[in-house]
């Protein structure tokens, strides 16, 4: 797994000379990886190669240099993460900014604004935050789709439903639940244990009561 976190960098002459960063990477050999890009820019199609060849056409030269060394105990990618919004905080134009699915850059740019995230270590947290909320939002429409198809026939032996309202379902002795409601619905009617027990039994889909 790549070790090293660097960055491609150029000399700003508007700036007297400053660093402008422009693309973050990880490798376990920057050397080699320069070398690298060095042979990919003459036809990469990336943006980091277009900036390249422009840089070059302007008289301006790029090179590469460390950013950090990552521990053997972190993981690259939160690092490589933390540095492209550091470096965004910072002012400078990352490539790494522009490519990746909408998903990726929307992730990103958020990332980017939530001052909760000040480190490789805060990146670790928030992806799996949102590894979390993925999955129950994927649980979530699963659970729609088993619904609205065929209702949840045995509550007892079902996984899909949100532990809370399972119990309650369990605790108000309901097993089956006919096709037609939704989760909201399911909530909604766990407070109305009467009508809730009429529903079920006459197994009337949503859009009923």
């Amino acid at each position: 797994m790549s070790r090293t976190i660097y960055g491609l960098f150029y000399l700003d002459p508007r700036a007297t000379s400053e660093k402008r960063y422009f693309y973050v990477g990880r490798s376990v050999d920057i050397f080699r990886r320069e070398k690298q890009h060095n042979y990919a820019k003459k036809k990469g199609h990336e943006d980091k190669y277009e900036f390249i060849r422009k840089l070059e056409a302007e008289g301006l030269s790029w090179r590469s240099e460390s950013l950090r060394e990552i521990p053997d105990d972190e993981y690259p990618p939160d690092n490589e993460r933390w540095f492209v919004i550091k470096l965004t905080r910072d002012g400078h134009t990352l490539m790494n900014m522009r490519h990746g699915s909408v998903e990726h850059r929307k992730e990103l740019a958020e990332q980017v604004q939530m001052q909760t995230i000040r480190s490789a270590a805060d990146v670790g947290i928030d992806r799996k935050r949102r590894k979390f909320a993925a999955s129950r939002k994927l649980k979530h429409r699963m659970l729609e789709a088993a619904l609205k198809r065929e209702g949840i026939p045995d509550i007892l032996a079902d996984n899909l439903l949100p532990p809370v309202l399972r119990k309650r379902l369990i605790s108000l002795k309901y097993k089956p639940i006919p096709p037609g409601f939704t989760v909201c619905e399911l909530f909604q009617m766990t407070r109305a244990t009467p009508k809730l027990l009429s529903l079920l039994n006459e197994g009337k889909p949503s859009g009923k009561f």
